[in-house]
């Protein structure tokens, strides 16, 4: 990924926004640029308990839809416009 582009997409993404990077292959995706996916795998908890509960995730969650819905709707018009 190079800087200069990933300069432009960065500005398409809310400061406080959960999953940057989802939402980057998700911009590169609507753009049709050049992605490669690898699989990326986690070795299982070795102790502790998640620090996360439901009730955050749930939360989180419902913040990511309503960012990708404002989102989705900016990329659609820089799409449109031609500007990437």
């Amino acid at each position: 990924m190079k800087v200069s582009t990933l300069k432009e997409e960065m500005q398409l993404i809310p400061e406080k926004f959960n999953l940057t990077n989802v939402l980057i292959a998700v911009i590169y995706e609507k753009k049709k640029k050049k992605i490669l996916y690898l699989p990326i795998t986690f070795r299982p908890r070795q102790g502790g308990t998640n620090s996360i509960h439901m009730k955050k995730i749930c939360s989180i969650g419902l913040d990511a839809i309503k960012d990708f819905a404002v989102i989705n709707k900016s990329l659609r018009e820089v799409i449109q416009k031609n500007e990437y």
